[in-house]
């Protein structure tokens, strides 16, 4: 999920234009990773329905302990694949072009037609910079072991040769493209 710190600067930035002194933020009115993982999953959502002009519509299960942040319906044969999202906000500091992911070991089902959907926001715009989405099937191929966690670490450069390129998406709209493409098969 996003540090707190980058979603606290961005609710500096929007009082900054808005009826909201800076000086009122308080230590309550932080926003938890529980809730920005709920907001990632929810833009995610909301921005597949639109690339794919309705033909994609997620579900969220009513518990997400089988690591499944959304069931995808692909409503024109009513092939269903779940979703895993992971959300970052910012690069890693000693590699500005790096993008730190971790998944937890616990929860990760490695589901046959499943998919991991990492993505990096720009907290200025809060539009898609990159996304990358990646069978489950194929995760553990990639990815590294770290304790608990399975951990991916890609690049934003669309020219970069690392073991995530096949698995890079410009944007929400690249991933919808491919997710309708696997769907249909």
């Amino acid at each position: 999920m996003c540090g707190g710190v980058v979603w606290r600067d961005l609710r500096r930035s929007w009082c900054s234009t808005h009826d909201c002194p800076e000086n009122s933020i308080e230590r309550e009115d932080r926003i938890s990773e529980t809730q920005l993982g709920a907001i990632s999953e929810g833009f995610v959502a909301s921005q597949l329905i639109l690339a794919s002009l309705g033909r994609l519509s997620p579900y969220r299960p009513v518990a997400d302990d089988s690591g499944v942040d959304l069931l995808l319906l692909d409503k024109r044969n009513g092939r269903v694949t779940p979703i895993q999202v992971k959300s970052r906000t910012k690069m890693l500091r000693r590699h500005p072009k790096i993008v730190h992911f971790q998944i937890r070991t616990a929860t990760f089902r490695e589901y046959k037609s499943g998919f991991l959907l990492a993505v990096l926001f720009a907290l200025e715009t809060l539009q898609v910079q990159r996304a990358w989405l990646i069978p489950m099937s194929r995760l553990r191929g990639v990815c590294r072991q770290q304790g608990d966690n399975l951990v991916i670490r890609p690049s934003i450069d669309m020219e970069s040769g690392d073991r995530y390129s096949e698995f890079r998406c410009k944007d929400l709209t690249e991933v919808t493209r491919r997710l309708i493409r696997r769907l249909g098969k």
